[in-house]
């Protein structure tokens, strides 16, 4: 918590995080591939309510974007049918080795369709 009793800003980071790990873990996005991996590239967070510990809340993550080498993810946070922060995170493939950026592959690109954030 912070000074002011909330539930610190770098939490609710790890938060988004949480959701990211958990949506890729669903048996249908697991994205596999030898030599790559997927590293987080840019992150923003709008915090748009206070939270108190102790809390329940809910993790909603969705595909906002689909680009060659990369894909961006939006999340929120809610307490009920509040939402109490809303963020973007870009998620980029890259070689094992070269640490390069490589392309997603075709059937990757598929499934994360599926996942497709609709504003609902």
């Amino acid at each position: 918590m912070d000074v002011q009793g909330h539930v610190n800003n770098t939490v609710i980071a790890q938060y988004f995080e949480t959701g990211r790990v958990m949506m890729f873990r669903q048996s249908d996005l697991r994205f596999g591939g030898q030599g790559v991996i997927v590293v987080l590239a840019h992150t923003e967070i709008s915090f748009l309510r206070e939270l108190h510990w102790p809390a329940s809340i809910e993790i909603g993550t969705g595909v906002a974007e689909v680009g060659r080498s990369s894909y961006t993810l939006v999340h929120g946070v809610f307490r009920g049918e509040h939402c109490i922060a809303f963020g973007r995170a870009t998620l980029v493939m890259i070689d094992r080795e070269t640490r390069r950026a490589t392309p997603l592959a075709e059937d990757f690109i598929a499934r994360l369709a599926d996942w497709t954030y609709r504003g609902e």
